[in-house]
């Protein structure tokens, strides 16, 4: 079976994903801040493409709480 990191969205085998997973894991957070969409999952580094996938992708309204 092949399966998506949630982190990074590569494929990969079953038995090759959770070691993939481990290390990708703790790459992704050694990020500050990620943003993590909470209808995907997507990680993201950025805000704006974080708002952007919200607002395009999901249909979201977004609320700029983090511009100023």
């Amino acid at each position: 079976m092949i399966a998506k990191c949630p982190f990074c969205d590569e494929y990969f085998g079953a038995n090759l994903l959770e070691m993939h997973m481990s290390l990708c894991e703790k790459k992704h957070k050694e990020i500050s801040s990620p943003f993590i969409c909470s209808k995907c999952n997507k990680v993201f580094t950025d805000e704006h493409a974080y708002l952007k996938h919200k607002k395009t992708l999901h249909k979201e309204v977004v609320n700029d709480l983090f511009r100023q």
